[in-house]
């Protein structure tokens, strides 16, 4: 299910942060939610704001068994004294997303900590293969990351939508005023709307 999806102030942002893309992007994302969550992003090619609030989960790619991820899944999880890593909650906190729900443990890695009471439960919902067959769970403080940097990102491309429509309406109602505006003056009789002329014609007359 999704997360609730809370105001905060995008005053923090960018003007120009809906435009940032690569490098640019994840200096953003780094600044906001930290170099592993930028890394996390990076490595999956979400390169820019319209790509990170349309990804489903990010993440789900954590569930993959691949060498290349393993650097990333020890910054971004927990490891337990029994080999078992946990993802944490705070790097999915800042994501706002649709996740999927399902009892395999790979898809459960998608679910809100928050929404699971027991830490023992949790832990058991949001473990994972870490390479050698070695479980993991997110951190908490990574998911509240990318649920904040997803808030912010997510809040100012809204406002952005709506100055956009807001001056669309704005233009069309200006120019519909116009447009009525111009109607009008051309239905008027033009003895009504030019007394200079009729005046001139009423006292002209020869000079002798």
């Amino acid at each position: 299910m999704p997360f609730e999806i809370l105001s905060v102030d995008t005053s923090v942002l960018p003007t120009d942060v809906l435009s940032l893309y690569d490098d640019s992007f994840y200096r953003l994302v780094e600044i906001i939610a930290g170099p592993a969550e930028a890394n996390l992003l990076e490595s999956q090619g979400i390169r820019s704001v319209y790509s990170f609030l349309n990804t489903e989960d990010v993440f789900h790619v954590l569930s993959i068994q691949c060498s290349a991820l393993n650097n990333i899944k020890k910054s971004i999880c927990l490891e337990a004294d029994d080999n078992t890593f946990t993802v944490k909650p705070g790097c999915r906190r800042n994501k706002q997303s649709q996740l999927p729900q399902n009892n395999d443990t790979t898809t459960n890695l998608s679910q809100d900590p928050s929404e699971t009471a027991p830490t023992s439960a949790a832990h058991q919902q949001y473990t994972g293969t870490l390479g050698d067959d070695n479980t993991f769970t997110v951190k908490p403080g990574c998911r509240s990351n990318i649920r904040y940097l997803y808030q912010l990102l997510y809040q100012k491309q809204e406002e952005h939508l709506k100055k956009i429509t807001h001056k669309s309406k704005g233009n069309k109602r200006s120019q519909l005023s116009q447009n009525n505006d111009t109607t009008t003056n051309l239905s008027q009789d033009p003895s009504e709307t030019s007394p200079t002329s009729a005046t001139h014609q009423q006292y002209t007359g020869t000079l002798g």
